[in-house]
């Protein structure tokens, strides 16, 4: 997994303990969007999810999530241009953007460069995702049955 240097987010011990973590999750597989969601949801995460580049800029925008995870393949434009386009938005500047995506290492790293945060190759391994969110302090609140 290929990481850029960030300052780390707040702890979750020193958030406030009715704030859930939000996680944006911008891939066009409904089947891989929707099974992320559901895994993170069960870690104690919300979740939302889009389906191309637009409507996941146009998300990240409404709901200023906590972390991003991004797909690279997007039917409307490349996930480099979502991130560019991201970085470009003042609130969204320091998100976490982390991208999974079947694309080779090297294009992985062009996405660190352009300004992800993380990269992970697909099939993904969950719990990776899990501590690269941990790594930005970015954790689920576990659920009381």
């Amino acid at each position: 997994m290929a990481q850029r240097p960030r300052e780390r987010r707040t702890p979750v011990d020193e958030q406030p303990p009715s704030l859930q973590a939000n996680v944006l999750v911008i891939d066009d597989d409904d089947d891989s969007r929707e099974v992320l969601l559901y895994q993170l949801s069960l870690e104690g995460y919300a979740g939302r999810g889009a389906a191309t580049g637009i409507s996941g800029v146009r998300a990240a925008r409404v709901t200023a999530p906590d972390c991003i995870v991004l797909d690279l393949n997007l039917p409307d434009m490349h996930g480099i241009q979502v991130i560019e386009a991201l970085r470009a938005e003042p609130a969204l500047a320091e998100t976490p953007i982390v991208v999974v995506s079947g694309e080779r290492r090297v294009v992985g790293e062009r996405a660190v460069a352009a300004g992800a945060s993380a990269f992970h190759a697909k099939p993904l391994d969950f719990g990776g995702l899990l501590a690269t969110l941990r790594y930005f302090g970015i954790q689920g609140v576990p659920t009381v049955s």
